[in-house]
C-alpha cells in the first residue's frame, strides 16, 4: 500500500507497525535493465574492451619487443666498463639476458597469454602484488608532486642578496 492509502476501515495502510511498499512497473523496469546490463551487455562491453586492448597490444608488440631488446643491448654495451670486475659484469650480463628473454616472450606470446600469466602470478602471490602496487603508487605520487621548476642554486654565503642585479649590493660581501 502506498503512503496515503487507507484500508476499508478508513485506517492508514500500516500493518503490524510496518508499511508495505508496492512495486511499481518502473521499479521492475529498472531491475530488468540493471540485470540485463550486468549480466549480458556489461559482459559484452568488457569483452569488446578486452578484444580492443588485445588488438592494440598485438599491433604494438613488435615495437615493445624491439625497445626491450635495445635496452638489453645498451646494458650489455655498458657492461664492458666492468671488465675488470667480473662479478658486476656477470650481474649485468644476467640482467641483459633476462631482458632478451623478455623480448622473446613479448614477440612469441599472445596478449591473452601474458595477461593470464600476470593474473596467475597475482593469485599465487597476492601480498607481493599488493606491496608492489603500493610501492608503485608511492613512486607515482612522489613523481606527480615533484616541483615543476628548477630550484635556484643554493648560495654558500648566508648574506642577503639584493633583488636588483645591477645594484652594487647585489652580491654578498665581506664587510660585516
Amino acid at each position: 500500500m502506498g503512503l496515503g492509502d487507507r484500508d476499508e476501515d478508513g485506517r492508514d495502510g500500516a500493518r503490524g507497525g510496518r508499511r508495505e511498499r508496492r512495486r511499481s512497473p518502473v521499479d521492475d523496469e529498472i531491475a530488468r535493465f540493471l540485470d540485463d546490463l550486468l549480466s549480458g551487455r556489461g559482459r559484452e562491453f568488457i569483452e569488446a574492451a578486452r578484444d580492443h586492448a588485445a588488438d592494440y597490444a598485438a599491433r604494438r608488440k613488435g615495437d615493445a619487443a624491439r625497445s626491450v631488446e635495445d635496452i638489453a643491448r645498451s646494458l650489455r654495451d655498458s657492461g664492458h666498463a666492468f671488465d675488470d670486475r667480473p662479478h658486476i659484469r656477470d650481474f649485468v650480463d644476467a640482467a641483459a639476458l633476462g631482458l632478451e628473454n623478455l623480448a622473446d616472450d613479448i614477440r612469441t606470446r599472445s596478449f591473452r597469454d601474458m595477461v593470464g600469466g600476470v593474473e596467475d602470478f597475482a593469485r599465487k602471490r597476492p601480498l607481493l602484488v599488493a606491496a608492489a602496487a603500493g610501492l608503485a603508487g608511492f613512486a607515482l605520487a612522489r613523481w606527480m608532486t615533484r616541483p615543476r621548476h628548477e630550484s635556484a642554486p643554493v648560495r654558500p654565503h648566508s648574506a642577503p642578496v639584493h633583488p636588483y642585479p645591477d645594484d652594487e649590493w647585489s652580491e654578498p660581501d665581506d664587510r660585516a
